[in-house]
């Protein structure tokens, strides 16, 4: 089975509710909104993982 390569077209996705646009280089999401409209409704850099140290009480 032949891969194929990743581009940044194949990290857009559009239909006629949303269009989704994933940033190659760092997977986070470049504009989600509306088709054809420029205001996003997420902020360049969108879902970024959030973290914090594990509390040594937090599984008792």
């Amino acid at each position: 089975m032949r891969i194929p390569a990743v581009t940044p077209r194949s990290f857009s996705f559009c239909n006629e509710h949303f269009a989704l646009k994933i940033n190659p280089r760092n997977g986070l999401i470049d504009y989600f909104g509306l088709p054809g409209s420029k205001k996003t409704l997420a902020k360049a850099g969108a879902m970024a993982p959030a973290y914090w140290a594990d509390l040594d009480h937090s599984w008792t």
